[in-house]
């Protein structure tokens, strides 16, 4: 309950922000990375009221494994997503093709007078508090409260892809499908490096794909 109250708390904060010191329309992209620092500070405060280090959670010291170990994840991730996408082809294109334009607004929104180069950064912070949050609090928490391995995993994931239901159904179904994969692995190697690795790169290269489609359109 506290992460999700941090979740929703994060975004009015940052909504707030923005509001306050931006003299023209609101940039997505200045509050998704404000909203992301308040929430990874409200991460910090919930661990050191409970005098738990971040290891807790599983963010444990980088080592260059963990990069191999995130291009792992980003495969199976890949994999899981074109499974997804080929059913989705022969049951409901027009499901793939809304879930598509949906992105594409969301890409618009997020490189609208912001640079690419900029508008990817970003994403490095999205990727990082979105796995501390998800896979961090939420997965570490859930295994306790659940126990096992799989309850969690799909818990965690659930939660995870409940929080994308603007994208759709489509949306939510390929989120809990990638988080299950993201879950998974954390647990087994017990550090969020991989699954962080493998978030932001999937998210950068989706930007840049539908960047590239919006420019030939």
């Amino acid at each position: 309950m506290l992460t999700v109250l941090l979740v929703l708390a994060s975004a009015t904060l940052a909504g707030l922000v923005i509001g306050l010191v931006s003299s023209g329309p609101p940039s997505l992209s200045a509050a998704v990375a404000v909203q992301g620092l308040l929430a990874i500070a409200g991460v910090y405060v919930m661990l050191d009221w409970r005098e738990q280090p971040w290891s807790a959670i599983g963010l444990t010291r980088p080592s260059w494994r963990d990069v191999g170990r995130g291009l792992l994840v980003l495969a199976a991730g890949f994999a899981v997503n074109t499974a997804l996408a080929a059913a989705a082809v022969a049951l409901s294109p027009q499901t793939l093709e809304q879930h598509i334009e949906t992105l594409s607004s969301v890409a618009a929104d997020l490189t609208l007078d912001t640079p690419l180069p900029q508008a990817l950064a970003v994403l490095v912070i999205v990727g990082f508090y979105e796995e501390v949050l998800s896979r961090g609090l939420l997965l570490t928490r859930s295994r306790r409260l659940l126990g096992g391995y799989w309850p969690p995993v799909l818990f965690s994931a659930l939660l995870f892809s409940l929080g994308h239901f603007y994208q759709g159904l489509y949306g939510v179904l390929q989120t809990a499908l990638f988080g299950i994969v993201l879950a998974a692995f954390t647990l087994r190697w017990g550090t969020l490096w991989p699954a962080i690795i493998a978030h932001t790169a999937i998210n950068m290269l989706s930007l840049v794909q539908l960047d590239d489609l919006a420019t030939a359109g």
